[in-house]
């Protein structure tokens, strides 16, 4: 269920970011709140390429990989 609601957040903010939004993605992780913009998620989706670490770090603890996100997130 945990790895559940960590994929669907991951899910929901990527869809934020793709959808033109300016405002950034924050990650929460413990102590320390990380950012990241629609660039990043746009270079994801696009290449595949992750540019950003805390991109990667919700990524890594999605449960998914990233390619099965990158499909999912941009599958019509």
């Amino acid at each position: 269920a945990a790895g559940l609601l960590r994929g669907a957040t991951l899910s929901s903010l990527a869809v934020a970011a793709e959808a033109g939004t300016k405002r950034p993605v924050r990650w929460e992780t413990g102590g320390a709140v990380w950012t990241t913009n629609s660039k990043a998620f746009k270079t994801f989706f696009r290449d595949g390429d992750i540019t950003d670490r805390a991109l990667q770090s919700g990524i890594n603890n999605s449960g998914w990989t990233a390619d099965e996100i990158r499909e999912g997130m941009t599958k019509t």
